[in-house]
């Protein structure tokens, strides 16, 4: 299979890592943290590690087949009105269906295009597609020293400084087009040089290679969690600089930006690079997966399905109730989500196909009304 052609592994990787943001999410808004205790939160204390790589892997995948492709304004405008028609859309059903009162100001915030609020990756996202002409002029006159050494300084620059000295000055967390940026440049660079075309592992079967990535995946997950539980006991230390050092290690370990965090979604990623199949069914669920996050990240969505869940209480769950609430909402979420997306995406096929046959029509008409004029 031609390299440049979709690789069904990594469609299945984008599907992958859209279940995970929706676990992400569910864990997160559901304050699930919260209502647990002991092993129980232990445990989804390392699923949230596990599921940090999901926004980078997108990154990554975005920068691995777009490095050498032309910019298209028809993908940019109907990225930028799918979020604009959610946007709406759910703040028009929400508020037709009486769950929540809308002001003059939600309607005017709806309205503007590019004011993605709840979507923070829909914005970055954006952004970075605007400047790809300009990077991927950078990245093709760069051989591979080049292109390696800046990865290393974005690496320094946008992981290590902005974790060490744990402020925002380059990335918000990873949550901003910097991060994006970085991520592209490497993505890119596996593109052009592949894993196996690589000094490093030229000598290397698949199976080694494999065995090499989900190591370094398993092992740099495990130190952020065992980093992440520590953290606990030196805050509640007495000492004062433990206790900085502790909340210092707390805040740092779900950052998208972290340097632990992005070995971990560049081994992921490598690892769904090793494979190369195609298959029909994964390339088509694959295509609503930006569908699916617009939706259930919006901010209407969000209060109404947690609370339903009931997740918003203060109350306490035992570990198979939580358990239990977490995996059928995210079946629920995703499926719902997908299923509306798949139809949204029906019906404006349906309308472009409309649009283009009365173009058509109208076209020949007057090019009958000329022919017949000259006669």
């Amino acid at each position: 299979m031609n390299r440049k052609s979709r690789n069904s592994s990594f469609e299945l990787m984008r599907i992958i890592c859209m279940i995970m943001i929706v676990t992400w999410h569910v864990i997160l808004h559901g304050n699930i943290l919260d209502h647990t205790t002991g092993l129980t939160k232990n445990l989804f204390e390392l699923v949230l590690i596990i599921l940090t790589v999901n926004v980078n892997c997108f990154a990554l995948v975005f920068g691995y087949y777009q490095h050498d492709k032309k910019f298209s304004k028809n993908k940019f405008l109907s990225l930028l009105f799918m979020g604009w028609f959610y946007k709406i859309f759910i703040m028009f059903i929400f508020s037709k269906l009486g769950l929540y009162s809308i002001n003059s100001f939600d309607i005017l915030s709806a309205l503007i295009p590019l004011k993605f609020s709840d979507y923070w990756f829909l914005t970055a996202y954006l952004g970075l597609y605007l400047l790809t002409p300009y990077v991927n002029i950078l990245l093709a006159n760069l051989n591979q020293k080049q292109h390696k050494n800046f990865i290393i300084l974005l690496f320094f620059m946008f992981s290590i400084i902005s974790t060490v000295t744990n402020q925002n000055t380059f990335t918000n967390g990873g949550c901003t087009i910097l991060n994006l940026f970085m991520l592209y440049v490497i993505g890119a660079y596996f593109n052009k040089y592949p894993l196996k075309s690589n000094y490093h592992f030229e000598n290397f079967n698949i199976r080694k290679i494999r065995i090499i990535l989900g190591t370094i995946f398993i092992f740099s997950t495990i130190f952020s969690f065992l980093s992440y539980e520590y953290s606990k006991n030196l805050i509640d230390s007495n000492n004062v600089i433990f206790s900085q050092i502790g909340n210092y290690i707390n805040n740092s370990i779900y950052r998208f930006s972290n340097p632990f965090v992005i070995v971990q979604s560049v081994t992921f990623f490598l690892l769904f690079e090793t494979f190369n199949f195609n298959n029909k069914y994964i390339n088509y669920l694959s295509q609503y997966m930006f569908g699916i996050y617009l939706l259930h990240e919006n901010r209407y969505f969000i209060s109404f399905y947690y609370d339903l869940f009931g997740f918003f209480s203060k109350n306490y769950f035992g570990t198979k109730e939580i358990i239990f609430k977490v995996f059928i909402s995210i079946i629920i979420i995703f499926v719902s989500c997908l299923i509306i997306e798949i139809i949204r995406k029906y019906i404006f096929k349906k309308i472009c196909e409309i649009c283009k046959n009365i173009k058509k029509e109208k076209q020949t008409y007057q090019d009958y009304k000329e022919c017949k004029y000259e006669k």
